[in-house]
C-alpha cells in the first residue's frame, strides 16, 4: 500500500525531529559541562594542594577551569581560593561579574574586603547599590561599607603630603621606629627568621646610615620589639617575649644606664603591669609618670586595647587603667605613642573607621580625659596596614610603619608633618654642671627643669652632663641641686633652638653666701605665696632635708613704693610665708630664720617698673 503525506504532516515531522534533536543537544551540552564541573572539584581539590610548589602554574590551571565551567558553586570555590591566597583582583573581578543579592555574608565581606585591599572602591558600591536601600547588612560588613565610603572622601580629599620609604628597609619586616636620645637617630625592629632584634640609624646629611645591631641588654637570645626611651635618655622600656622571668607571652622591660657604655640589667616590671596575657608596645611620657601600652588582658573593650599605668615610685607602677571607649573599640588598639607635650596619643586601630586594614588615630588629652579618636587620614593611611607612628620633637618628620610596598612586608616611612597636625615644639636643653673652684664636672646633681604645667626631672652624667627635651618659645625655672653647694635657681626663656651646651658654675657652701630664688618674685603690695612659687619651695626644702647641717636665714625684699615702714612690715611677712611654707615641707625650725628689709638693698637702680619688680625678691643667706 503507497502511504502519500501531506505537506501538513511532513513539516510536523520535521519539527518533531529539530525538537528531539534540540532535546539531545541540551541533554548532552549539560551532562557535558556537568562532568567538566564534576572534573573541576576534583582537579580543584588536586591543584590546591600544588600551589606552594608552583603559585604561577597551579594558578594558570585554576584560571583555565573559572573558563570552562560556569557553575556558580564553581565560582565560589575558585573564590575562596583567590581570597585565601590574596589574590584580591582576582576575587573582585569574578564575583561582580556573578554577583547575586542572595550570596551569604561570609561571600559580601570577602568581597568588600578584597575591594578595598585592591583600592577597587567603585567596584564595592556597585554592589552596594544593587541592595535595597534599607537593606540590612551584617555588622562586620557595614563596617567595611563605612570604612569604603570613608575612604572614597579621603581621596577626594587630595591632601599633599608626601610620604617616603626610608631606604634602611630590606625584605625582611621593619617597624616600632623610636627616636634615641638624639631625634636625628631611630632605633628600630628588624625581624630575621622570627627573632626580632633591635638596630640604629643615624642621620648624615639627611641620609640614613646603614642601620647596625644593637648590643646587650636591648638584644638578646630572646625576641626584643617596642624600645621606648625617657626624655633624659636614662631610662629605657621595651617588649620581651618567653623570658623566663615573665609573666606571660610577652612583657614590659625596664633599664636604667650606669655610664655612657653601661646598662643595667632588663627588670620585668612586674605583676602590676605585666599578667598571663600579652602586654607589648609601651610608650613613656615626657616626665616619665606615665606608661602607655597594649595588652590583651582581662577587662578591655576587645582584643587588644591600650592601657595606661601611673609611676608610684622609680621601680613601681599603679594598676593600669583603660583609655576608654573614645580609643578602644571590640577589636584592636596597638603602638601607642604619647607625645612630649602628653597633649595627645597616636595609635593604630582596625577598629574605628578607616581606610582598611590597621590606620592611625589620635586622641587628644584634656583635663585627663581621652577625647574621641580621629583618623590621620589619606595618604598617612592607606588601604593597607599602618602602625608604629612616632613623631619628631620639634613637630617636623613623622615615622611610621606599613605594608603598603609592593612586597607586602613592613617598611618605615617617613613625612612632613601638614600644619593641622602639628603640636607644640619642643627642643633639647642641656649643659654641663661645674664646680666654680675646681671647674670640674659635678655628677649626680639632681635637675629639675619646671613652668606653670610641666616638671621635669633628671640628674647629671659621669661628666656633670644632663639633657632633657623641654617645651620651646615659654619661660622655665631650672634648680640644680648638689650636696656641697648652694641651691641653684634660675630662670629663662627657651627660643626655638636646642641649647646644649651651656654650663652652670655651682659655689661651694660657704657662710655668708647669699642667692635670689629666681621663681618667688612678689607682687607689688603682696606677701602670699601663689602657686608658681611653690615648686621651688618645694625643692628648695628637699635640698635643706638632705643637709640637715645648712641653716638659712631667708630675706624679704621691697621696691620703694610706699613708706620705710609699711615696706618693713611687707618685706618680713614676705620672708615669713617663705619660712611658713619651709617648715610645712619637712625643714626643722632650728634650719631656718628670716627677716625683712624693706627697700633699703637693692639690687637694681629704682629706674622702671621691671627693675622695681626684681627688687621685690626673695633670697637666701647661708649662715
Amino acid at each position: 500500500m503507497e502511504i502519500i503525506c501531506s505537506n501538513t504532516q511532513i513539516f510536523r515531522f520535521k519539527m518533531i525531529r529539530i525538537i528531539i534533536f534540540s532535546i539531545f543537544l541540551i541533554f548532552y551540552s549539560t551532562s557535558f559541562s556537568q562532568n567538566k564541573c564534576n572534573n573541576a572539584f576534583k582537579k580543584l581539590n588536586k591543584i590546591e594542594k600544588l600551589i606552594y610548589e608552583d603559585e604561577e602554574k597551579a594558578f594558570n590551571k585554576i584560571n583555565k577551569l573559572k573558563i570552562e565551567c560556569k557553575e556558580i558553586d564553581i565560582k565560589l570555590y575558585i573564590g575562596n581560593i583567590y581570597f585565601k591566597y590574596k589574590k584580591y583582583s582576582d576575587y573582585v573581578e569574578l564575583l561582580r561579574s556573578n554577583w547575586n543579592v542572595n550570596l551569604p555574608d561570609e561571600i559580601i565581606i570577602k568581597y568588600f574586603t578584597s575591594c578595598i585591599n585592591t583600592n577597587n572602591y567603585k567596584f564595592a558600591i556597585d554592589v552596594i547599590n544593587l541592595y535595597p536601600k534599607n537593606y540590612k547588612f551584617s555588622k562586620q560588613a557595614q563596617n567595611l561599607i563605612n570604612n569604603i565610603f570613608f575612604a572614597i572622601s579621603e581621596i577626594k580629599e587630595n591632601n599633599i603630603i608626601e610620604i617616603n620609604k626610608l631606604l634602611i628597609s630590606t625584605n625582611k619586616d621593619e617597624y616600632f621606629p623610636s627616636f634615641n636620645s638624639n631625634s636625628d637617630q631611630l632605633i628600630f625592629t628588624r625581624r630575621d627568621d622570627n627573632d626580632e632584634n633591635f638596630y640604629l640609624t643615624k642621620n648624615i646629611n639627611k641620609s640614613w646610615s646603614k642601620p647596625i645591631i644593637l648590643n646587650f641588654p636591648s638584644n638578646t637570645i630572646y625576641n626584643e620589639g617596642a624600645y621606648s626611651i625617657s626624655n633624659d635618655s636614662k631610662e629605657i622600656f621595651f617588649a620581651s617575649c618567653n623570658r623566663s622571668d615573665g609573666f606571660g607571652n610577652c612583657d614590659i622591660y625596664y633599664a636604667e644606664i650606669i655610664n655612657d657604655s653601661l646598662w643595667s640589667d632588663p627588670i620585668n616590671l612586674g605583676p602590676s603591669i605585666n599578667t598571663k596575657d600579652w602586654e607589648s608596645q609601651p610608650s613613656i611620657s615626657m616626665d616619665k609618670k606615665l606608661l602607655f601600652f597594649s595588652s590583651n588582658r582581662d577587662g578591655g573593650y576587645g582584643k587588644r586595647d591600650i592601657w595606661c599605668s601611673v609611676r608610684l615610685d622609680k621601680y613601681n607602677w599603679s594598676e593600669p587603667f583603660n583609655l576608654g571607649s573614645n580609643v578602644n573599640t571590640i577589636n584592636d588598639e596597638i603602638t601607642p605613642f604619647i607625645f612630649y607635650d602628653s597633649k595627645k596619643i597616636f595609635f593604630a586601630s582596625n577598629g574605628h573607621v578607616g581606610m582598611g586594614g590597621y590606620d592611625l588615630f589620635f586622641s587628644e588629652i584634656e583635663d585627663g580625659l581621652f577625647k574621641q579618636s580621629k583618623n590621620l587620614g589619606y595618604p598617612i593611611n592607606s588601604n593597607k596596614d599602618e602602625s608604629c607612628l612616632i613623631i619628631s620633637p620639634d613637630s617636623e618628620v613623622g615615622f611610621f610603619s606599613s605594608n603598603r610596598g609592593e612586597r607586602d612586608d613592613l617598611d618605615i616611612y617617613e613625612f612632613i608633618l601638614p600644619n593641622e597636625m602639628k603640636s607644640d615644639k619642643f627642643i633639647s636643653f642641656g649643659g654641663h654642671v661645674i664646680d666654680s673652684i675646681s671647674l670640674k664636672p659635678v655628677n649626680n646633681c639632681k635637675i629639675l627643669l619646671y613652668n606653670k604645667k610641666l616638671l621635669l626631672k633628671t640628674y647629671t652624667d659621669n661628666d656633670g652632663y644632663f639633657k632633657l627635651k623641654i617645651p620651646a618659645n615659654q619661660e622655665i625655672s631650672l634648680n640644680i641641686l648638689s650636696k656641697n653647694h648652694l641651691f641653684f635657681s634660675k630662670k629663662f626663656n627657651v627660643e626655638e633652638f636646642s641649647i646644649l651646651d651651656s654650663k652652670f658654675i655651682l659655689k661651694r657652701i660657704k657662710k655668708g653666701e647669699k642667692l635670689v630664688l629666681s621663681n618667688v618674685l612678689f607682687e607689688t603690695n603682696e606677701f602670699t605665696l601663689n602657686s608658681q612659687f611653690i615648686e621651688e619651695i618645694k625643692q628648695l626644702a628637699y635640698y635643706l632635708n638632705e643637709n640637715k647641717n645648712i641653716s638659712i636665714e631667708i630675706a624679704g625684699h621691697t621696691d620703694n613704693v610706699g613708706s620705710e615702714s609699711y615696706n618693713l612690715i611687707l618685706s618680713e611677712k614676705r620672708a615669713k610665708s617663705v619660712y611658713e611654707k619651709l617648715i610645712e615641707f619637712g625643714v626643722k625650725k632650728n634650719q631656718l630664720s628670716y627677716i625683712g628689709y624693706g627697700f633699703s638693698n637693692p639690687i637694681f637702680p629704682y629706674e622702671d617698673v621691671e627693675n622695681r619688680y626684681l627688687n621685690r625678691r626673695t633670697e637666701i643667706i647661708y649662715k
